[in-house]
């Protein structure tokens, strides 16, 4: 990493998420022991059947549209790493493509293992290939591996979706990485720490208007440090700002941090993602995309209703069906939107962004 020499490993990249992909399928079995479990206690407990039918029907129904579909939802973190260490910019048109590729060979790497297990396993219980020939998602497994496709044909897969797009912050504190597919938020950068001013060895930097004393100190990215130590680079505890930005200049991090890039480009290989905007139904209707996340946010910063952020977003009343997730296909269903609290701002603006994202992910679907 971070070396002329540096190349992704494709094979073995397929190789681990092809045993992810079946460790998520065993934990959809060993959940289904625990709601067993907990099935089972509350039809022991000493209520009357009344006062335990709400539990109890929620509970089968998580079981039976559990087993009914197996989805699982496996995904990726620390892309902003693996571009900087592959000498890629984030954001660049270059680094966009090879990550477009990267999600292509995960997805089939995913679906493939999906389809083995069918083979080995089952398919998921409501499979039906006649159903979904047509899908817009299928379509593009269907043209980038047609033999994948026939397999799937012939034997089903495992779980009717395998993919999503996690932001993974607590994962990427774990593994010291970039998060998801973000990029990094800063590779180097100053904090403040409160200090007793009596402790020795204490450089007092800053004292705040109460009197309180703190120290400034250098946070490094833990691949940023990776990367100076193979240019045989110091780390320093103190820096003055010029310094980290001179630093930061000759890295593969310059202008690829979360303040420098355009945010809507990272949308471009999400079209290769199962749990995406329904930007393809729309497609096929003849109807401008659409985006439900807008919609959310729509009702959660301006408090509108959800009638008129539909209207803002541009839903048209047909569009409005919610449906059941196994009565489709991957890729066609998304959760409600929240309702979060927020403030009044500018909606033109709001929608404005909003049909901008939506253009660029047709654009990246076609």
């Amino acid at each position: 990493p971070f070396t002329p020499e540096a190349k992704f490993n494709f094979e073995k990249f397929a190789e681990h998420v092809g045993k992810a992909q079946r460790i998520m399928d065993d934990i959809i079995d060993l959940e289904m022991e625990k709601i067993d479990l907990i099935i089972a206690k509350i039809d022991k407990d000493p209520e009357t059947p009344e006062v335990k039918s709400t539990e109890l029907n929620l509970w089968k129904k998580i079981r039976s549209k559990t087993l009914k579909g197996r989805r699982t939802g496996c995904g990726t973190t620390g892309e902003g790493d693996m571009l900087a260490a592959l000498g890629l910019r984030y954001g660049t048109e270059e680094a966009t493509r090879f990550s477009t590729e990267v999600h292509k060979a995960l997805a089939l790497a995913y679906y493939g293992a999906s389809v083995t297990m069918a083979e080995e396993r089952g398919a998921f219980e409501v499979y039906d290939a006649k159903r979904e020939e047509n899908n817009p998602y299928i379509s593009r497994l269907r043209e980038a591996d047609p033999a994948l496709y026939e397999r799937m044909v012939k034997s089903g897969r495992r779980n009717i979706a395998c993919l999503t797009i996690a932001p993974t912050g607590t994962t990427s504190i774990m593994t010291q990485t970039s998060s998801g597919i973000e990029p990094v938020f800063m590779p180097v950068y100053k904090r403040k720490r409160k200090v007793n001013p009596g402790d020795p060895d204490i450089k007092i930097d800053f004292i705040d208007e109460v009197g309180d004393a703190f120290e400034e100190y250098i946070v490094y990215h833990h691949k940023f440090l990776e990367w100076m130590r193979v240019n045989g680079i110091e780390a320093k505890r103190n820096m003055t700002p010029e310094e980290i930005e001179e630093l930061v200049a000759k890295s593969p991090y310059y202008k690829a941090t979360a303040n420098d890039v355009d945010w809507l480009e990272m949308g471009r290989p999400l079209h290769l993602g199962d749990h995406q905007p329904p930007l393809d139904r729309n497609r096929a209707v003849g109807r401008r995309p659409i985006c439900r996340g807008m919609e959310g946010r729509l009702q959660g910063m301006h408090r509108l209703s959800r009638r008129f952020a539909q209207q803002r977003a541009g839903i048209s009343k047909e569009q409005t069906g919610t449906g059941d997730p196994l009565d489709g296909h991957p890729g066609t269903y998304l959760q409600a939107p929240g309702r979060t609290g927020g403030r009044c701002g500018e909606i033109p603006e709001q929608q404005r962004e909003m049909d901008r994202f939506c253009r660029l992910g047709e654009q990246s679907a076609l």
